[in-house]
């Protein structure tokens, strides 16, 4: 099995060797079943950015050449928890994570999504409404008296303590 090169929907070519190959469940389908002559083929991803598939690259190369822990990285204790070098390889502007996102999940590369999801669920905690909307980017299309309707009738949600709900 030797080094694959992937083609971004730029025209970026990215080569990806053949241990990190195995985080990709995408490209293990492509490949599993071509013999080995045509292994060396380019393979388009039409969904990823040259940028985003660097970084995906990247991450599979990192974590295939961290062999030994592996297993043990995608098993956390804390469903919460997301290994140091994770955390600040997705510490990113929102664009960004979102782009790794929703190319980690194209390219199925289960334990990126994983963490990926985590971060954004860890940048969402403690927002309020409007702060996760400009996030997400979210367009707010309710007028004012439609906002305050929904306040209303959920007055419980926008209570600070458990107290208030009493």
């Amino acid at each position: 099995m030797s080094t694959l090169t992937l083609i971004s929907n730029d025209a970026v070519e990215v080569l990806i060797g053949p241990k990190a190959k195995t985080f990709c469940q995408l490209l293990v389908d492509l490949t599993d079943d071509l013999p080995d002559t045509e292994k060396e083929n380019c393979v388009p991803l039409a969904e990823v950015d040259g940028d985003t598939l660097r970084r995906i690259v990247d991450w599979c190369e990192h974590h295939a050449a961290q062999e030994k822990q592996a297993e043990a990285a995608f098993t956390p204790s804390n469903p919460r928890d997301i290994p140091e070098w994770d955390t600040k390889f997705l510490d990113l502007e929102a664009d960004d994570l979102f782009e790794i996102t929703r190319a980690a999940n194209y390219m199925n590369v289960e334990p990126l999504l994983e963490y990926c999801v985590k971060t954004i669920a860890k940048n969402l905690m403690g927002m309020t409404t409007e702060q996760m909307q400009e996030y997400l980017d979210i367009e707010d299309d309710f007028t004012p008296e439609e906002k305050e309707q929904i306040m209303k009738e959920n007055e419980w949600a926008y209570s600070t303590t458990l107290e208030d709900n009493n």
